[in-house]
C-alpha cells in the first residue's frame, strides 16, 4: 500500500510429501520517485505531480510531497483550486500496543496516516485559503469491510475576497433567515472525527453481480463542547455539526452483454450550537456527472429555490447547498463492442435546508417528493480496462424550480414551448462509471 516494493512474486516448492517451501522474491522500490497525474471529472480537469520518498525510517513508512491543481477550464481563469499536500504514511497502527497485540493487529491490514496541506481555491463565487491537517487509521476486517477512522482532521477555512453576485445573493438569503453568510464572515475552524465503512462483494467466475454499500458517519466540535474556544479566540467562527451519509449500489446482469445498475445514496447534516451553521464544505450539493447528470454540477434545488444568475447575464447558476440529500439512480449497461459500451439512465434527487433559509428550500415530509428533481439520458462508455472514459448526455424531464403545473418539461420540449432546448440538456465528460 506503501510502494515499497516494484515487483513481489511468491513460488512453491516441493520438498517431500506434506512439505511445502514457499520462497518470496521482492524486488524494492527506489527510495526516491517522482509521479504524476492528469485527469478529470466534467466540468474540472486535474494535474498532479509528487515526489515519494520510502523508508524514511526504517519501518517501511512513506513521506509523499504532492502539489495538485483542479480546474474547470484547459486553462485555468476565474474557476480552479490548487494546493501542496505532505503525507506520512506507515502500513500499521501507531498506537500503544504490545508486541502481540501489534502482530494481531497486522493482519487487518492496517495503516497510518498523517497529512498536512494548503488548498486556495479560486472560484467565480469566491477566494478561498483552506489549512488542513489530519490523523487517520485504515484498515480490512469485521464483516469484511474496509474501514477509515479519523480521530482527528482540523481545518482553518479563510475567504479572502467574495464576488458581488454572491455577496448579494447571501444577503438575501440572510434576509429569509437563513445564516449562510457567517460562514464567509470571519476565517472558520473547524475540528471533527470521522468514521467510514465500505462493505463490497465483486463479481465472481460463478456470479457477476457486484453490489456495494458505504456508511460514513462525522461530528464536529467536541472541542468546543470541552473548551468554549470563543474565549480564547473570537477571531475564529466556530461549527459544531453531525452528518450521516448512506450510499448502496449494485450491478445485476441481465443477459450475456447486460448490466441493470442502480444507486441509492442519502445523507443528512445537522448543526447545533450558538451559530447553528456548517462548514461550507460540508453542505451537500446535487447536479453533475456523479449526481443528477440533467444539471450541471452543484446547481440542482435546494427544493424549488430556482437558483441566481451571474452579473455578465450568463445563464450560470451559483452553487445551491443543502442539508439533506436524497438521491437515486437507474442504469442499463449494454456492451456493443469489445472496446466500447452504451448505456440509458433515469436520475431522481435534490437537496434541502432542514433549519433556516428560504421556504421554497425546506424540506416538507409530506410534500418533498413534488421537489424531486428528474432527468434521463444516455451515454457512451469506452472501456480500455485499465481506464473507463464515459460521455453522457443528460435531459431534463421534472425540473421542480419551476411552478407547480410547469414543470413537466418534455411536451413543452415536444411543443417548443417557451424553452430553448439546449438549456434543458447537459454533456458530461468523466472517467469511471457514475457509480
Amino acid at each position: 500500500k506503501v510502494n515499497m516494493f516494484k515487483q513481489i512474486h511468491v513460488t512453491q516448492e516441493i520438498l517431500a510429501p506434506g512439505q511445502l517451501l514457499t520462497h518470496i522474491h521482492t524486488h524494492p522500490s527506489d527510495q526516491f520517485r517522482l509521479s504524476g497525474e492528469v485527469g478529470f471529472q466534467s466540468p474540472y480537469s486535474f494535474v498532479k505531480g509528487a515526489l515519494g520518498v520510502h523508508n524514511v525510517s526504517g519501518n517501511l513508512d512513506a513521506v509523499t510531497l504532492a502539489v495538485h491543481m483542479d480546474t474547470a477550464n484547459l486553462w485555468p481563469k476565474e474557476d480552479y483550486v490548487w494546493g501542496v499536500d505532505a503525507t506520512w504514511t506507515l502500513p500499521q497502527f501507531l498506537l500503544p500496543l504490545s508486541a502481540a497485540q501489534h502482530r494481531c493487529s497486522l493482519k487487518a491490514d492496517p495503516t497510518t496516516k498523517v497529512e498536512a496541506g494548503i488548498n486556495i481555491a479560486t472560484r467565480p463565487e469566491y477566494v478561498q485559503h483552506t489549512y488542513k491537517g489530519l490523523w487517520s487509521y485504515t484498515w480490512r476486517g469485521w464483516g469484511h469491510g474496509d474501514y477509515v477512522f479519523v480521530p482527528v482532521r482540523i481545518n482553518v477555512i479563510d475567504t479572502r475576497q467574495i464576488s458581488a453576485d454572491f455577496r448579494q445573493h447571501l444577503q438575501a438569503l440572510r434576509r429569509q433567515g437563513s445564516n449562510l453568510y457567517r460562514a464567509f464572515e470571519k476565517p472558520s475552524w473547524v475540528t471533527c472525527s470521522a468514521l467510514k465503512a465500505t462493505f463490497s462483494r465483486a463479481a465472481t467466475a460463478t456470479d457477476r453481480s457486484q453490489r456495494a454499500l458505504v456508511i460514513a458517519a462525522e461530528s464536529a466540535g467536541l472541542s468546543q463542547t470541552l473548551l468554549d474556544l470563543r474565549r480564547v479566540s473570537a477571531r475564529f467562527e466556530y461549527f459544531q455539526y453531525v452528518r450521516l451519509d448512506l450510499d448502496y449500489s449494485q450491478c445485476i446482469p441481465v443477459g450475456r452483454h447486460t448490466t441493470l445498475a442502480y444507486r441509492a445514496n442519502t445523507g443528512i447534516a445537522a448543526a447545533y450550537g450558538p451559530n447553528k451553521l456548517l462548514p461550507y464544505d460540508r453542505y451537500y450539493f446535487a447536479g453533475g456527472a456523479r449526481s443528477v447528470r440533467a444539471w450541471q454540477a452543484r446547481s440542482l434545488g435546494p427544493g424549488t429555490h430556482g437558483g441566481h444568475f451571474s452579473s455578465r447575464n450568463e445563464e450560470k447558476k451559483l452553487e445551491q447547498p443543502g442539508e439533506l440529500l436524497l438521491q437515486g439512480s437507474v442504469e442499463l449497461r449494454q456492451q456493443l463492442t469489445s472496446l466500447l459500451e452504451g448505456a440509458a439512465f433515469i436520475d431522481v434527487g435534490n437537496v434541502w435546508m432542514l433549519q433556516r433559509g428560504p421556504l421554497e428550500s425546506q424540506f416538507d415530509p409530506q410534500q418533498f417528493y413534488r421537489d424531486m428533481a428528474v432527468g434521463t439520458g444516455m451515454g457512451l462508455r469506452l472501456n480500455l480496462q485499465f481506464l473507463i472514459l464515459r460521455f453522457d448526455v443528460g435531459l431534463k424531464l421534472y425540473d421542480p424550480a419551476y411552478p407547480r403545473g410547469q414543470r413537466m418539461l418534455l411536451h413543452k420540449l415536444a411543443a417548443h414551448d417557451d424553452l430553448h432546448l439546449k438549456d434543458q440538456i447537459t454533456y458530461h465528460l468523466d472517467i469511471g462509471y457514475p457509480f
